[in-house]
């Protein structure tokens, strides 16, 4: 059977994110999910128009679509640019208050990242016998799926909770940093699934503690 150590405390506050090095290792693999460059310029963006329509996103400055696709699923994709280049890409795989629904697409993030990248890693958490889809599974419902009930508690004390949890392949592709977050946020009572595609050999984004703790906004 396999056993969890989750490190640090699950209830321990968010202080921020904490920056981690590309692992990269398959220099022959690359990352081809996406139709869109990272570095490229907006106009080069928006010329798959296939997938538009492209709206401009206020707080980022960027660009999003409704119509993007990842794994062959609908995806809301949002796209930020620095001096004009694209800088990173996140794709909203999921978006709602169905735990299940985010969890099956968290799972098919798993089965991209073993089945092309050499496995997964789930930072904070060890698995003596590494993480196979069971074990992905269990942490998921452990530290998300058990967020509501946890969230309802904070509530009572005037505050609520974001719950992260991060997932990385073993070993990123030659041209991106993968990393896919899932996330349920207590003030919004919703489930998130990202991937978030950052440029190649530099520093990914990863959460430092795996909840935190706020005042609750009335």
């Amino acid at each position: 059977m396999n056993k969890f150590k989750f490190i640090p405390l699950m209830l321990l506050l968010l202080v921020g994110c904490q920056t981690t090095r590309n692992n990269s290792g398959f220099p022959e693999i690359l990352f081809n999910e996406l139709p869109w460059q990272l570095g490229v310029s907006r106009d080069s963006v928006v010329s798959f128009s296939e997938y538009g329509p492209y709206k401009h996103v206020n707080v980022t400055g960027g660009l999003e679509t409704s119509n993007g696709k990842f794994l062959g699923e609908k995806a809301n994709i949002s796209f930020v640019f620095s001096s004009d280049n694209l800088d990173f890409i996140q794709v909203w795989a999921y978006e709602g208050e169905d735990y299940n629904a985010a969890k099956e697409r968290w799972l098919k993030i798993y089965h991209y990242f073993d089945s092309n990248f050499g496995g997964v890693e789930i930072p904070n958490v060890t698995a003596e016998e590494g993480f196979d889809e069971a074990a992905v599974a269990v942490v998921s419902d452990r530290v998300i799926g058990m967020a509501p009930e946890l969230t309802k508690k904070f509530e009572k004390d005037g505050a609520t909770g974001t719950f992260i949890l991060d997932m990385l392949p073993v070993k990123q592709p030659k041209n991106v940093t993968l990393t896919g977050k899932l996330v349920y946020s207590g003030q919004h009572d919703t489930f998130y699934t990202f991937v978030f595609i950052d440029r190649p050999n530099t520093q990914g984004r990863l959460t430092k503690n795996m909840v935190e703790i706020n005042k609750l906004r009335i």
